[in-house]
């Protein structure tokens, strides 16, 4: 697994959950978006 996504998972425990939510899926567009790059 990344590095950055192991600290994301990290931040897990101080964020609310409604921040947590928008970031989840903030950081699957993100990996998404990466993947597409490399296509």
């Amino acid at each position: 697994m990344p590095k950055a996504a192991v600290f994301w998972l990290g931040q897990i425990q101080s964020l609310p959950p409604p921040f947590l939510i928008c970031g989840f899926f903030d950081f699957c567009q993100l990996r998404n978006r990466r993947d597409a790059a490399f296509d």
